[in-house]
């Protein structure tokens, strides 16, 4: 897993990239079974990474470890993100953004299959002009 200083897994990390949706996560990277399902059933299958950037979507995610420790400015930031988006501790949390709009809308993840998520993401998506 591959996390910048603030515990961000972004697959659109292009310079001056233009992406129209974002999808924060919420999860508990070492402790949550329901967040490592998601990385082991979702985000760790390659073709996730062509999905997001032929969709234009960043992924953020913020983490919540129990036994990894976490620089200060991370937790400042992870409870920044969270109170923004009114995270109500439940693992995994996801929220849905577009960033033209600036609508927003929180997503769960029940072990669902990667196509069954793909779905969901793709029915999200804005068709046409």
């Amino acid at each position: 897993m591959l996390f910048t200083a603030l515990t961000c897994l972004s697959f659109s990390d292009l310079p001056n990239s233009k992406n129209q949706y974002k999808l924060i996560v919420f999860e508990g990277s070492d402790w949550c079974r329901t967040c490592m399902k998601l990385e082991q059933n979702v985000f760790s299958e390659a073709s996730f990474e062509e999905f997001t950037n032929d969709h234009q979507i960043e992924i953020e995610r913020i983490d919540f470890p129990q036994r990894k420790r976490l620089d200060e400015n991370v937790i400042q930031y992870n409870a920044m993100i969270a109170k923004k988006y009114n995270f109500q501790g439940v693992f995994p949390t996801l929220v849905w953004l577009d960033l033209e709009t600036g609508d927003s809308e929180k997503i769960y993840y029940t072990n669902q299959s990667y196509s069954e998520f793909i779905a969901l993401l793709t029915s999200k998506i804005k068709v046409g002009p």
